[in-house]
Order: C-alpha cells, then structure tokens, then sequence
C-alpha cells in the first residue's frame, strides 16, 4: 500500500490542472502503477480545448492535440460522437499521442522514445497503462499466401510522404455482440483499434487508415444471420473470400484501398495475397480472428491485426522458420510485430509478446511494395529523411563480444532513435534459436529502438554475467560472416526513416579475445592489480589491433571510465588501485582501437568481502490435483500455489524448484509471477513421455535433456528478469495441464532467492605506499602526493575519454589551470606503476 500511496501523492501534485478530470485511486495495481478514475464529461470539454493531461509513466505529460478522424467524412458526420486525436507533448514535441474517444471511454497510444505506450480502461472502469496478458492462442495462416509480384527490400530512405489508404472493416455478428451488439458500439471499437494501429503506422512508415464511408454497412450484429461461416470453418481461410465478396458488393472495389475482417473468435489470422493493397479482387482477403474471445486491446490491435495488415502491405514473416523469403533474420518466434513472438512456447519465445515495431527488413518490404502502387493519397513531408551511417565493415575474433556504433543527421537529432539489428536470415524449416557453431542464420535478436547510436553484442547483462550462449543473443563461435543494419527513425516528422549496412567478418581462433580470471575476485583500494587478457592473435592480420583502450566501472557496470589509453595489446596491465573508491560490483573492460571487439571481466569487489547469501522459501497448499486440460491445443484452469514474502532484500540470482507426477510431464506449463506481475513460464510442454518432474530451474543449468533430465535445468524463459526486484510481496505459481483424461498432481514448489551480503575491508592493514592528488576540487594546480622523486608521464581525460593534456614532468605540481571547470581523469605512469585520479576542476 505504501508505494502506490507514494505514487497517488506524486500524482496529485505532478499536474493539478489534470485534477479536473484525473483522479488517482491509492490501490495497488499490476507492476505498481496507479489506477486512475477519469472523468468523462470534463476530459471531453478539454479535448474541445485541445489540450489535454495523460498520465505517462507514473507522471501526467501536458499533451496539445487537434481532432484528426479515423472516419471518412460521411461516416464522421452519421456517428459524431466517435472521434479521434492526434498530438504532441508540449514540453517534448516529439513524444506523440493518438487518442480515440466514445461518450463511454477513451484510449490513448502514446509514442515516446522509441516506445509506444496504451493507456486503456479495464474493467472496473478505471485507467492505466495496459498490461499485456500471458494467454495469447494464436496462429498467422499466411504463410502460405501469394504474391501477385515479387516483392523486393532495399536499403532505400522514406520518400517524403505520408500515405492515408481508405481502409473497409467488416465485423462479424459475434465482434459486434462483444462490444453489446449494436453497431454504433462496433464502430467504437474499431475506433479504438485505427487509433493504436495509425500510432504504430505512421511513427513506424509514415502511414496512416482512415474508415471507409458506409462502413457500418458490413457490421453485422448478429452471429445467426451474419453472412459469415462459423468460425469452426470460416477461420480455416473460408473468410477471405466472404469478406472479399461482402466489402466489395456493399463498399465497392473503388471506393477502398484494403479490407480486412473482425472476427470476436477464432484464434487465428490470414492474409490471402501479401502486398495486395489496391488490388482489386484481393484487396480484402484478410481476417483477424480474436484470441481468447478478446478483439480489443494492445494484444488483439498489435500483435495480431497489424501483423495481418503488414501482411497486405508487404512484408512477410521475420521469425526464424525458413518460408522461402530471405526476410527470417530473428532467432526463435522472434521480437517484432512479423514475427511470432509468446505463440511458439520453449524454447523458440524470448518474450511473451511483440513488442510494437517493426523489423528494419518488414519496413523496407512494405515501403518498397506502396511505393510501387498508384493508391492511396500522399501529403508531402517537408523535411527529408535522417542520414545515415553504419560505418566501415571489421574483421573480429570469434566468442568476443563487439559493439557496433552508427552515425545519423536529422532536422533535429533529439528526435531520432536508433536500432541495430542483424541481417542473416534462416535458411531451417523448423523454428530453432541462435546456434553459434552454424555459418548461417541469426544470432541476435532485435530490441525496439532507442536514443543511443550503439549497441552491445550480446546486450551488456549478458555480457556481464559472461552469458555468451544465450538463445537469443549468442557470439559466433565459428569462422562466418555476419550481416547488420542500422535504422533510424525520425520521430517528429511523420514517422520517416533510414538505414545503412555493414558486415562484419568472424575470423574463428584458438581462443576468444577475453580477460583471464584472477583467483581472487577481493581487492584492496591501493594495491597492485595485473589486468590479463588472451591477445587471440588480435595484435596481427586480418585484425591488426596493436593498441587497446583499459577501461573500468565502478557503478556495477552501468558506466565504463578510461583508466589507460593507448596501451600496447600485449595481454597485461599493471596499474595501482585507486585509495578511497570502493565499490560493491567493479568490471574491466579491454577495448579495441581502431577495432570493434572488447572483452570485459567477471565481477570484482573493491574495498569489500562478499557473500552469496540464499533462503529458501516454500509455496503453500500442496498437494494438490492438476485441473484436466480442454484439448491439446488448450490449457485447463491453472492449479495455483501462493506465497507472500516479507522480506524486503533485492533479488541478485534465483532457482525455482517444482515435485510434479503426471502421465505425459509434456501436457504441462508452469508459471511463476512475481509480485510486480512478471510472468516467467519455467515448463512449457517439452519432455512428452517423462511422468516426474522434480527438479530445480536455474539459469546457469544447461537446456533440459529429455532423455537424461537432471536435477537442474534452464527454465522456458529466464529467471534473472527478477534481477533487482524486491522479494517482498505476493508470488505465484501455476501449473497448467492441455490434455484431457490425464490429471497430474502438484506436489510442492519452492523459491531460493540470493543476494550478496558486502562488508567493507579493514583497510589500515593495507601498507602499500598510497597516491593522492591535492587539493581536489582544484583551481589552478594539483600536487600529487606520494610519487617518487623521479619522471612520470600523465594523462589528463575529459568525462568522454578524449585526452586534453598529455605529457611528462619531475615536479608532484602540475598545473591545470587551462581547464574547463567540469570532471576530468588522470593517468599517471610512473616506472612500472600506473594510478588513476578523478579531478573536480574549480
């Protein structure tokens, strides 16, 4: 209760114009975000105003709007009621927000950074941001779909337009009966939909729908007279050729653009021609079935009608199971909105769901194919698309990490996000996740964009953790070639983008350029440390890396500093650790100059002992039966266990342990949630014949062996999402079963969560000779106490780790009185020691 009161608080007086129709209601909510109460009438009267306050990320963000129609004109005029917003953040112009609105609810997208954000109302009437669910049945039958052309991707820029196609939506009787079975409330909600599909649309291709006049004509109210098959048929694919004929008698082949099918149920999706936007007798053959019964929200309007409309206009899947096109570039069901992302189970989901973007491959697809086509109307964009550059290509050693940096010129560069991704696509029949020992296919996943122009490879938490086989982030462990490309978004002028490429060749060596391991992972501030290293052969052709940057962090890896630039890559460092910085987590990284690999170090702590502290926590009320499952394809209602945890330590690494009997161990998904509403599914359907499952989930276990299960194995999806959270609160645990006639029984499931317990040194048994610089902060000249009587060379850094002073000196006093007032780092090397200083410059 406490956090979400501190949140009500923060609310209250983060915004007191919102209190006109904003109320925040202190109970807690799923990932402790406040449920707001709205205000219908008043938040009507400021959309009229056009200005609005929405509450974004636990604060209200001051929107200026202007009303932008979903309807064609007619249709607008006849349900005047039904309307939609477009707008900007006042004190950001580039965060953008779309905004449907009914006299009964309102919904909003918002585009910040890279991300798009819902914000919805739930059933109790109240507004958050909304949660995506775990239970996403649901199958894209369009695999099998045909192209009237080839479809071609290439690396060309957005063209100054921004595209509206008219866009006919049909809704069968049981979509309508959902909303309450009239078709003003259909329309509503298809509304609500056009809302959050233009936001992804025109941020992602600089496009846009807009609702055909006479739509309402093919919303049909009631499932008995519906012109529709059954779902049982008709979502087999006997809906693309009704939907096809019933938008084409009622709308008329030129009075629409492209068509699509609103089904209430279903469980699946089709497109019938890809690219086929503007094609007459085509146009239409696409369905959308709801999962769960559901045709609402991010689920239904992201993952699944936008990825049937990318279909239509162009692109084809991305996900890792090889259909023919050179566009599968994503390990396992993949990220992106293409892909299939939380419908493949173990081991093939990163994640539960798409996360709202699209691959670089599926836009250069789709931009491709509507540049290509005389429909539509286009409205000049005046500011040309950002310039982009990837770099130069590199040679790397393989099993090193690397970082790939890219360059990009805007209108206005704050506005720009950017997104590396790799270019290798499968060449498998099957879904499978990155395999490091294979020449082809992908190895890393994609991440939504961002502001940064770099990114790791793998992500920088694996790396820390000296994770470099992760399924969906795995180092190249053989001699191959790897392909990338950078996009950016400009996201203030309508969503246009760019992109370059590079490669980068894997040359396969005896070992990786990596840090070899000390043996003692405890150090003392003011001691003599060796950094050591495998070269690995970098230090000649094809790499010819002669020179290495020796770089640390001291924030537990948040931030890297230069300790020492320009050093020769012999494999060795000596330098003194600094007097008076201690940290609980410090890494060294040796980076590449002039090369794009680096090796970083396992954890060590400066100034501190430390120990793995674990407890063991029980679930309650075991044994009990496993409720038997629907069909194969269908789960039963869950048997849940509960545990409420007091203590309040945040979690560093944890293991999940289950004791299962159950005739097929291959009919059952067990789900772990924690308190603030992650979902890790731990067991999803594998090991068909065992009939025990009693074992531990670990991280750092191997993949389960079906053949030889032992003790410990790799959950489905990873437990170190809980990394940082507080083990206080309610957890949960889930065992599903899919079959019928054959109950299981949960016999007990436990916790073991771990944090590390630091105590910091005695440090006055330390005798080596210490070196300080005095004063600090310092205005003109900086004495260093402590050195030898003899020549030393320094190195003075600025916060970016570009030198602005180097030379060599006798004297401990050293003037700096040329610098800027700001933070600098010094390096001094003195015979065979080197120190490191931090400077405040007065």
């Amino acid at each position: 209760m406490r956090k979400s009161l501190i949140l009500f608080i923060f609310l209250f007086f983060s915004a007191i114009h919102a209190q006109e129709y904003w109320q925040a209601i202190a109970v807690h909510s799923n990932k402790n975000q406040p449920l707001l109460q709205l205000n219908l009438s008043a938040f009507h009267q400021a959309l009229e105003k056009g200005e609005v306050y929405i509450p974004v990320e636990n604060e209200f963000s001051h929107y200026k709007i202007t009303e932008t129609s979903n309807f064609e004109d007619k249709l607008a005029e006849k349900y005047p009621k039904i309307k939609a917003y477009e707008g900007y953040d006042i004190q950001h112009p580039e965060h953008k927000i779309f905004i449907s609105s009914s006299p009964q609810k309102i919904s909003a997208s918002l585009v910040k950074n890279g991300k798009i954000l819902s914000l919805k109302k739930n059933k109790n009437g109240l507004y958050s941001e909304e949660i995506l669910s775990l239970e996403k049945k649901f199958t894209c039958l369009t695999a099998n779909a045909h192209f009237p052309h080839q479809l071609q991707a290439s690396a060309t820029a957005s063209d100054q337009k921004l595209r509206t196609y008219r866009i006919a939506i049909s809704a069968n009787g049981e979509y309508t009966q959902y909303f309450g079975g009239t078709k003003e409330k259909a329309l509503e909600a298809i509304n609500q939909t056009l809302t959050n599909i233009n936001a992804l649309y025109q941020t992602e291709l600089s496009v846009r729908f807009i609702l055909v006049n006479n739509n309402d004509k093919i919303i049909f109210t009631k499932p008995e007279s519906d012109p529709y098959s059954d779902a049982s048929t008709g979502s087999k694919g006997k809906w693309l050729d009704e939907v096809q004929q019933i938008i084409s008698l009622y709308i008329g082949e030129e009075n629409y653009d492209l068509g699509h099918l609103f089904a209430g149920e279903g469980d699946v999706g089709q497109t019938g021609c890809i690219g086929c936007i503007g094609v007459d007798g085509e146009k239409a053959k696409a369905f959308t079935a709801a999962s769960n019964k559901k045709p609402e929200g991010a689920r239904f309007d992201i993952d699944f009608v936008s990825h049937e409309i990318g279909h239509q206009l162009g692109a084809t899947h991305t996900f890792s199971h090889y259909e023919g096109f050179d566009t599968n570039f994503e390990p396992g069901s993949g990220t992106t909105i293409m892909g299939y992302a939380g419908l493949e189970g173990f081991p093939m989901d990163a994640q539960s769901h798409s996360d709202p973007y699209f691959h670089f491959i599926s836009i250069q697809q789709m931009s491709e194919n509507l540049k290509q086509k005389n429909v539509g109307s286009l409205l000049p964009i005046q500011n040309p698309p950002p310039r982009v550059d990837a770099g130069k290509d590199y040679t790397i050693p393989a099993g090193t990490p690397f970082k790939l940096t890219g360059e990009a010129q805007g209108s206005d560069s704050k506005n720009l996000t950017f997104a590396w991704e790799q270019a290798d696509g499968a060449t498998l029949r099957k879904f499978h996740f990155a395999q490091a020992y294979e020449k082809t296919g992908p190895l890393f996943r994609s991440y939504p964009p961002n502001t940064n122009n770099f990114r790791y490879f793998p992500s920088l938490p694996l790396i820390l953790e000296q994770r470099f086989d992760d399924n969906f982030e795995s180092l190249p462990q053989v001699t191959r070639e790897l392909n990338f490309n950078l996009i950016v978004r400009d996201n203030e002028h309508f969503g246009q983008n760019n992109s370059d490429a590079i490669k980068i060749f894997v040359q396969k060596e005896d070992k990786a350029f990596s840090i070899i391991s000390s043996n003692n992972f405890q150090l003392q501030p003011g001691s003599n440390f060796q950094l050591r290293w495998y070269i690995a052969n970098t230090n000649q052709a094809p790499y010819n890396t002669k020179f290495v940057n020796i770089l640390w962090s001291i924030d537990g890896g948040k931030s890297f500093e230069i300790l020492a630039h320009n050093q020769p890559n012999n494999g060795r460092f000596d330098f003194r650790l600094p007097e008076g910085v201690l940290s609980e987590k410090v890494y060294f990284m040796v980076e590449a100059i002039g090369n794009i690999f680096f090796a970083v170090s396992p954890a060590y702590s400066l100034g501190y002992t430390s120990e793995k502290v674990c407890k063991k926590y029980t679930f309650n009320t075991f044994p009990m039966p496993i409720p038997d499952g629907e069909s194969a394809a269908k789960f039963g209602p869950p048997a849940t266990a509960s545990l409420n945890i007091s203590d309040k330590f945040k979690i560093k690494e944890a293991q999940v342990g289950v004791d299962v009997s159950h005739p097929y161990i291959g009919d059952l998904k067990i789900v772990l949630t924690a308190p603030n509403a992650q979902q890790i599914v731990l067991y999803n359907q594998q090991c068909t014949n065992q009939q025990v499952l009693s074992l531990e989930f670990s991280d750092f276990a191997e993949n389960a062996n079906c053949q030889n299960l032992k003790a410990s194995i790799r959950p489905a999806q990873r437990l170190d999402f809980l990394r940082n959270l507080k083990a206080e609160g309610n957890w949960k645990i889930e065992f599903f079963d899919a079959s019928k006639k054959d109950t299981g029984l949960a016999k007990n499931a436990y916790l073991n969560l771990c944090d590390f317990s630091y105590q910091k040194m005695n440090l006055d048994a330390i005798e080596d000779k210490v070196v300080q610089i005095h004063p600090n902060p310092a205005k003109d000249f900086i004495i260093f106490q402590g050195l030898e009587n003899s020549k030393y060379h320094y190195f003075i850094y600025n916060r970016v780790g570009q030198v602005v002073k180097s030379g060599s000196n006798q004297n401990k006093q050293l003037d700096i009185h040329f610098l800027s007032p700001d933070l600098y780092y010094i390096v001094v090397q003195q015979k065979n020691q080197t120190y490191y200083f931090k400077l405040m410059k007065k």
